[in-house]
Order: C-alpha cells, then sequence, then structure tokens
C-alpha cells in the first residue's frame, strides 16, 4: 500500500480542514513539536482504513473529534498494486451517542466506482485489499509509538516480550492447551464408540443374519400361496358380481325394449294426425289461391298508374306555371308601354329644354357686349372725376390710403371742370353709366345661373332618359324570355299530354288508382293469409318430419336392444359355465347365496396374509437394521481411527508446544530477519555510516566510519536511535 493524499476536518488536532500530499514522495519521515499531530496523521490513516486507532481501539472513536467540532471527516486516498483507492469515513456527535459514516470506492475506466458502504463489507474490503486486518496492519506497518526504544535497547528478555506482543506469539500456549483439551475430547469418544461398536458387533454376527433371511423366504412364500388363492377367490368373486350385474342389465333391457315398443305406437299414431292435419291445410290453401286468382287486380297496370301520378301532377303544375307566365306576359307589356310613353315624354321636354337655353345663351351674348361697351366709356370719365376731387390726407376711393401727394397730371379744380364741360361729360351721367353696368352683370349672373340650372335639368333628364331607355330594353329582354318559357311550358304540356294519352285527365287517373288499392289491398290480405297457411304447412310438415325421424330413430333403438339383449343373455349362459368350473377348482359347494361365502373365505386369507406380511415386515426391519448396524459398524470403526489420528496428532502437538521450542525459534527467526530486513535501510538513511547485527541475542551496530567497530545499540545517540527506528 502506498498512500497518495489524506484530507481531515475536526479530526483529532485538526480542527481546519487539511490535506497533505504523499504521491510525489517515496521514503519521508513526519517530525513536529509534541501535540503538532504527528500521530493523528497515522491515526487518520488507519481510522480511514479499518475505522479504529492503535491508541483508543473502535469504541472510543468519539473522542478523535476535536473539542470545538462536533463532526471528524477523513478522506484517504491510496494505492494498492496498481489500482487507486479512496475511502471517506465521518464521525459525528448526536446528543448522547455517535453516528458515523462510511464509503469505500475503486478508481476504475476514469471514474470512481463504489464498493462498499456498511461497515462490515467495508471492513472485509480493506483486507481482501490489503491482505492485513485491523491487528495485523498494526503489528506490522505501525509500530505503537513509545515501544520501540524499549525494543531496541532493552534486555533480552524484555525484548522476548515485546516481540512476542507484537507477534502474538502467546496463541501458541494457547494453542498447547487446545491441544491437551483436544486429546482429552478424543480419548472420551474413543471410548464411547468402543462401547458402541461391542454393542453392534454382538447384534450382526453371520449366524443371526442367516437365520432371519430363512425365515423372510419361508413367510415370502407363504404369502405367495395366500395371494394366489385370494386372486382365485376374486376371480369367482368377480364373476358373479359380474354375472349380477348382466342379470341386471339383461331386466333393465328388457324394460326398455317394451318401453319402446309402447312410444313406436305412439310416434305411428301421431305421425298419422300430423299427416292428416297436412292434408287440411293443403285444402285451405289450394281455396285461398283460387280466391286470389278471380281479383280484379294487375299488379303491372297499378304500378303504370303510380307512375302515371308524378307526371298528372307535373302536368298540372305545368299548367299553372303557363299561366303565371302569360300573366307575368300581359305585365311587362303594360310595364313597356308606360316606359316607352316616359320616354316620348322626356324627348318632348328635352327640346323644349333645349329652345330655352338657346334664348337664354343670346340674351347673355347682348348684355356682355352692352357691358363692354359701357366700360369702355366710363373708364375715360371715371379718370377726369376721380383727379377732380382728389384732396391730400384724404382716403382714395380706389385703394381706401390716405393721398400723401396729387398726381402731376392734376390741374387745378377750375381747369378740370372746364375741361369735363367741354367733353361734355358730367358726374351724373357717369353714375346712370355705373348704374346701368351693375344692372348689366347682375342680369348676366342671373342669365349664367338659368342656364347653369337648364344644364343641371338637361343632365338629369338625360340620365332619366338612359333609365327608360334601359328600362325598356330590359323589359324586351324580359318579354322574349317569358315568351320563351311559355313557349318550353307548352311543349311539355303537349309532351306529357301525349305521353299519358287516355289518362291525361287526373280525375279519371285517380279514381283508377283508387280502384287498384282497393284490389291490391284484398290481394295482399288473402297473400298474408296464404303465407300463414304456407308457414302452418311447413311447422307442420316439419313436425311429421321430426315424428318420422323418432319413428325411425325408436325402430332402430328397439332393434338394437333386441339385439343386446339376446347377446347378455348369450354371456350370462358362458359366465354361469365358467363359474361353475372355478367353484369345483377351488373346493366349494355352491349355495343359494355364493356371494357371502366367498366374502368369508377371502376375509380368512386377508386376515392370514395381513398377520403373515407382518410378520414378514418385521422380519425385514430386522435384517435392515442388521445392515445398517454393518454400516454404523465401519463407520463407527472409521470414526474411532480418525480420532485416535486426530489424538496422537494434537498429543505430539502439546508435546512440541509444552517443551516453548516453537516459540524460541520463532522469536530467534523474527529476530535475525528484522536486524537483516533493517539493516539496509539504516545504512542508507545513516548515509552509509551504520549496519545492525544479532550479536547473542543482542542488537550491535557496525560503525562503519570508525573502522567498522561493532557496539551495542544502547550507545547509540537520540538522533542516531530515531534513524534507527
Amino acid at each position: 500500500m502506498k498512500p497518495i493524499s489524506l484530507r481531515v476536518e475536526g479530526f483529532a488536532s485538526f480542527r481546519d480542514r487539511t490535506e497533505i500530499d504523499f504521491s510525489s514522495l517515496d521514503l519521508f519521515a513526519i517530525s513536529g513539536v509534541t501535540g503538532a499531530g504527528k500521530t493523528s496523521i497515522i491515526d487518520a490513516m488507519t481510522f480511514a482504513l479499518y475505522g479504529a486507532t492503535p491508541r483508543l481501539g473502535e469504541r472510543r472513536t468519539g473522542e478523535l473529534i476535536h473539542l470545538s467540532s462536533n463532526r471528524a471527516r477523513v478522506l484517504f486516498e491510496f494505492t494498492a498494486g496498481d489500482r487507486l483507492y479512496r475511502i471517506a469515513r465521518t464521525i459525528q456527535r448526536n446528543n448522547s451517542s455517535i453516528v458515523s459514516r462510511r464509503h469505500l470506492e475503486q478508481y476504475i475506466a476514469g471514474k470512481w466506482t463504489s464498493l462498499a458502504s456498511r461497515d462490515r463489507d467495508l471492513r472485509e474490503k480493506v483486507k481482501e485489499i490489503l491482505g492485513l486486518d485491523f491487528g495485523g496492519f498494526n503489528r506490522s506497518i505501525v509500530l505503537p509509538q513509545g515501544q520501540f526504544d524499549q525494543f531496541l535497547k532493552g534486555n533480552p528478555r524484555e525484548r522476548r516480550r515485546i516481540l512476542s506482543d507484537l507477534l502474538q506469539l502467546k496463541v501458541y500456549e494457547t494453542m498447547g492447551k487446545l491441544a491437551r483439551q483436544r486429546q482429552r475430547e478424543c480419548d472420551g469418544k474413543i471410548e464411547i464408540l468402543d462401547q458402541h461398536l461391542h454393542t453392534r458387533i454382538s447384534e450382526t454376527e453371520p449366524k443371526r443374519v442367516a437365520r432371519l433371511k430363512r425365515k423372510i423366504e419361508e413367510l415370502g412364500e407363504r404369502s405367495s400361496n395366500i395371494r394366489q388363492n385370494l386372486t382365485k377367490l376374486s376371480g369367482v368373486d368377480q364373476l358373479l358380481r359380474k354375472i349380477s350385474l348382466e342379470r341386471e342389465r339383461k331386466n333393465y333391457l328388457g324394460g326398455r325394449v317394451e318401453a319402446l315398443q309402447i312410444r313406436y305406437a305412439n310416434l305411428k299414431d301421431n305421425l298419422a294426425q300430423k299427416e292428416a292435419s297436412q292434408d287440411r291445410a293443403n285444402e285451405v290453401r289450394v281455396g285461398l289461391e283460387n280466391k286470389r286468382r278471380c281479383l280484379a287486380y294487375d299488379e303491372t297496370f297499378h304500378l303504370k298508374l303510380q307512375t302515371f301520378i308524378p307526371r298528372i301532377e307535373n302536368l298540372e303544375r305545368l299548367l299553372m306555371q303557363r299561366d303565371e307566365m302569360q300573366g307575368k306576359l300581359a305585365d311587362l307589356c303594360q310595364q313597356m308601354d308606360a316606359s316607352q310613353g316616359l320616354r316620348e315624354q322626356l324627348d318632348q321636354e328635352q327640346a323644349r329644354l333645349k329652345v330655352k337655353l338657346g334664348n337664354c345663351s343670346d340674351r347673355i351674348l347682348d348684355a356682355k357686349e352692352e357691358l363692354t361697351t359701357l366700360e369702355r366709356n366710363s373708364q375715360g370719365q371715371m379718370a377726369v372725376v376721380l383727379r377732380v376731387e382728389l384732396v391730400v390726407g384724404d382716403s382714395c376711393p380706389v385703394c381706401t390710403q390716405p393721398v400723401k401727394s396729387l398726381p402731376s397730371q392734376v390741374t387745378k379744380k377750375g381747369q378740370q371742370r372746364q375741361q369735363l364741360t367741354s367733353t361734355g361729360t358730367s358726374t351724373e351721367g357717369l353714375e346712370t353709366t355705373i348704374s346701368r353696368m351693375e344692372a348689366l352683370k347682375v342680369l348676366i349672373h342671373e342669365e349664367m345661373q338659368s342656364q347653369s340650372d337648364l344644364h343641371t335639368k338637361l343632365g338629369t333628364l338625360e340620365q332619366d332618359r338612359l333609365q327608360a331607355r334601359l328600362e325598356v330594353s330590359f323589359l324586351k329582354q324580359r318579354e322574349a324570355t317569358c315568351r320563351e318559357q311559355i313557349g318550353r311550358t307548352e311543349a311539355d304540356v303537349n309532351h306529357v299530354e301525349l305521353d299519358l294519352g287516355q289518362w291525361s285527365d287526373g280525375k279519371d287517373l285517380r279514381a283508377a288508382l283508387e280502384e287498384q288499392e282497393q284490389h291490391r289491398n284484398h290481394f295482399q290480405d288473402i297473400s298474408r293469409q296464404l303465407l300463414l297457411q304456407d308457414q302452418d304447412i311447413i311447422k307442420t310438415q316439419e313436425r311429421a318430419q321430426v315424428t318420422r325421424n323418432r319413428l325411425f330413430e325408436t325402430r332402430n333403438q328397439l332393434k338394437d336392444y333386441r339385439q343386446r339383449l339376446q347377446d347378455i343373455e348369450g354371456s350370462i349362459a358362458t359366465r354361469d359355465k365358467e363359474c361353475g368350473f372355478l367353484m369345483v377348482e377351488m373346493q366349494l359347494t355352491p349355495k343359494t347365496d355364493p356371494v357371502s361365502d366367498l366374502e368369508k373365505r377371502r376375509n380368512g386369507l386377508e386376515q392370514k396374509l395381513t398377520e403373515n406380511s407382518a410378520e414378514l415386515g418385521r422380519m425385514r426391519e430386522r435384517l435392515v437394521t442388521a445392515r445398517k448396524l454393518e454400516q454404523e459398524v465401519g463407520q463407527l470403526q472409521k470414526q474411532r481411527d480418525k480420532y485416535r489420528r486426530d489424538r496422537e496428532l494434537v498429543r505430539q502437538l502439546a508435546l512440541d508446544l509444552r517443551a516453548s521450542n516453537l516459540v524460541t525459534f520463532i522469536q530467534e527467526e523474527a529476530l535475525s530477519r528484522l536486524a537483516e530486513d533493517s539493516s539496509s535501510h539504516f545504512h542508507h538513511l545513516s548515509s552509509g555510516r551504520f549496519r545492525f547485527i544479532l550479536k547473542q541475542g543482542e542488537f550491535c551496530v557496525v560503525d562503519y566510519w570508525n573502522g567498522e567497530e561493532i557496539r551495542p545499540a544502547a550507545t547509540l545517540s537520540g538522533g542516531e536511535s530515531f534513524l534507527a527506528s
């Protein structure tokens, strides 16, 4: 085993979480001041593996929890061979008890795989991995602290005592005690086996066994004779019983034959009655068939009339449609006439409005020419008047802004008035012209408004004319469609009337159809009566056939029972002869009740056979017991020989252990191997200075630095003793 890492928390002197990595170390020493936790590291490894420590064992693990913590945790990772393992243990205080958990895992294929979690399984698994239990681990791997110095430098007797404790050599003393105890036990068992053998050998003498075999053969022959006689008696008894059963069977068959004869006669009478009933039913059916044949009902004619009904209804519907279409056609003609009159009125109104619109346009043109002339004449007069009346500071009559200066063309008022006078123009004349112009503008506006109204009316009138034209066209189309539908309807009416022929009148057709339906109902009533009568005839025929089958079956049964009755009578005669021969052979006298006599004889033989069989069983049991005793004698002799060998073995072992030769040999061999194995390590640790040798039971060292001086190990200093440990 090689440690890889150790992680502890709350364990012993490690309160906080601490992790130690051993993966890069080979040979190392743990050093530190007292109480630093050197021993706690070894305790943590041992606790992880076995749940116990050398100092506290496994019952005081609660003392391993740090005083300031309620829980201790240990995770130990190690290798064994080429396999990597890790084991975790946790102990926790829970009031007055300690709760522990544990888990062992192995690193396989890149992941940790669980191996055990129960304490017992985990201990067994660790023992399997390391090859050591807790005691062996402490003795061979961990030497308890404080014992090595005493072991190295003490006297030989004390060293041997320590070595005996470490190697548990006291077990050989215990083995000596157990060997002597086992020897005494073997002596007692050998004595008991000798007593049993003496008893069983006396019961398995050859003469006694031979007498038992002869007695068994005699009893077997006697039982065989009794069984043969019982077999013959059973044969006679079986024959008598068979004869009795066959006679009972004969009586039963005789009764069955009489019953079948009566049943056969009854079935013949019943069949005759059913055949007579069938004849009467056939006569009734013939009468119904003649009555139905005399009815004036023609199914083909009836079906034909039924097919005419939809045609008659279609003809009546077509006539109604024709009348409706003719009424619609008259209405359309009236509407078309009204639309045509409205269209003529609209044409007249349109012509009148066009004339009125032309007059209005002429008046507007005349008024516009006069207004143009007046505007041209009034412009010159307007300018002169404005210049005469214009004063600086007044508002301009044209732009309503205050006049700041007068135009340069303005002359004195006298000159301007003179000019106005000379031109013959006056202010009154100008005002008259302006009034006329205003009147013309109003007239033009009114005429243009009237012209616009006329245009609007003409547009509306044109739309009305177009609507009237479209309506007339639509009515003509409807008239044409209606006339076309009337034509098709007339054609359909003619076709249906031609198809119906004489039945074109619906009343005659319905009367004929009603008469045919009355005949059909009567025909159906008779047909139902015929159907019921046919069903009765069929049932009667079926019952008659069933009766015939029963009659045939009864006749066959009667024939069969008669044949069986003859066979039974022949069998009874044969068995009577055979039974007589057997009774003569058995020296039995025929009596009125041979069955009871046979029963008594058989009971006597069976009683003798039972007694003989019981005696034979007892003899066989004694023989089996003798054979078992022979086997037991052999087994007891083997057991006695085994106990004798065991007694000799444990006696010699007790003698060897009592002389202490084995313990002394083991101690000397252990000290020699210990000195030899540890010498190479000590030589390496001391840089080639020291080696161990064993001299007269004492440990000595060879000091190579002092001329290979040999001196006792007690002369080693403290540091050298540490290296030696």
